[in-house]
């Protein structure tokens, strides 16, 4: 699992500027709306799930996203997996009271060569989201950062 961190870690350190790049690491629990971790925009969250090596735990995790204007919202993923081959992480929407808005899938690369990929959701307002990213594989280790962003929107009521 250190391994797999630290590999991460220097990943991103190489995709994004020193400048720009902050982190957060998700915390245990988090398996459910109810005990979803904050997440921040712009800020990485380091998280892992899955099978040993993973530290956390083999429960998807959630986190909470309290968005103060309305946009784009990109979902960025950079995840690796403890397989030699490739594989997904799977990312739900859901809004304030838990209904998902939208779902989609990430790849993740084999360990220590991470895969990075963004989806964009259009139009979402300002207000409270959740977020869920859970294993492609159930028998393998993912560890991931996941940074958040809002773009504004082209027209003030987008």
């Amino acid at each position: 699992m250190k391994t797999l961190t630290s590999r991460l870690l220097c990943a991103m350190a190489l995709a994004v500027p020193l400048c720009t790049w902050a982190q957060d690491t998700e915390t245990e629990p988090n398996n459910d709306i109810a005990s979803a971790d904050p997440i921040t925009l712009g800020t990485a969250m380091i998280g892992d799930m899955g099978g040993p090596p993973c530290a956390s735990g083999t429960s998807d995790d959630y986190f909470r996203l309290d968005l103060l204007s309305d946009g784009r919202l990109t979902i960025n993923t950079l995840a690796d997996n403890s397989s030699a081959g490739s594989s997904t992480v799977r990312v739900d929407v859901y809004n304030s009271v838990g209904s998902q808005i939208t779902w989609f899938t990430h790849p993740t690369g084999p360990q220590g060569s991470p895969t990075s990929a963004n989806t964009t959701v259009d139009c979402v307002s300002k207000g409270l989201y959740y977020l869920r990213i859970q294993r492609g594989n159930t028998g393998l280790c993912y560890t991931y950062a996941m940074t958040l962003t809002l773009t504004a929107p082209l027209f003030a009521d987008d």
